[in-house]
């Protein structure tokens, strides 16, 4: 598959290896997503486990064939650019197929903006927001990495931009070639 026909384009994945174009159809189960940035990922291993582990849920693909899935997204990944793949395990009729979809990563932003307030529920884990007040708050995932949130929570402060770099080069770090993310066998 290369990457000049699979930009924005989903991709069936059947037993035998094979990839074949796929349309939206179906209901999507379960998902996953990672940046792939010049060839290079992080914890795509963890994101292999966590997705090998969503999928065990149900009864099938089968922990063999989702391994193999996500063996054959590692091998197909582009080398040049910024990309956003997304796995899925979706139903179809009366079984089930895994599907990705290469997509065209959305530009990193440097800092967020939360708010409870929008109609959105928000679920307190550890932390009430007055406990957030005056503290620096940051959220963390696949695509942007570290961000100092701006508004909403806590209290941004200047000095919230360099320390975010800093995370972000320390992230950055992390990153391996895809090719070289051996992605070990999920739940066997």
């Amino acid at each position: 598959m290369s990457t000049a026909t699979a930009q924005g384009v989903r991709r069936w994945w059947d037993a035998d290896g094979g990839w074949s174009t796929a349309d939206a159809a179906g209901t999507v189960l379960v998902i996953d997503s990672w940046l792939v940035d010049e060839g290079r990922v992080r914890g795509l291993d963890r994101h292999a486990e966590r997705f090998g582990s969503a999928c065990d849920r149900f009864s099938e693909p089968g922990a063999e064939q989702t391994n193999r899935f996500l063996r054959a997204v590692a091998k197909s990944l582009p080398a040049r650019g910024r990309w956003f793949p997304r796995v899925e395990l979706v139903k179809i009729g009366s079984g089930t197929r895994l599907r990705m979809w290469l997509r065209p990563a959305p530009p990193r932003t440097a800092t967020v903006r939360v708010a409870g307030t929008a109609g959105q529920q928000v679920v307190t884990e550890q932390a009430t927001a007055p406990d957030l007040a005056g503290v620096p708050v940051w959220t963390l995932n696949a695509l942007h990495g570290i961000r100092p949130v701006t508004e909403g929570l806590g209290r941004f402060q200047d000095t919230d931009a360099a320390v975010a770099e800093r995370w972000q080069s320390r992230l950055a770090a992390l990153a391996v070639p895809a090719g070289a993310s051996l992605i070990p066998v999920v739940n066997p």
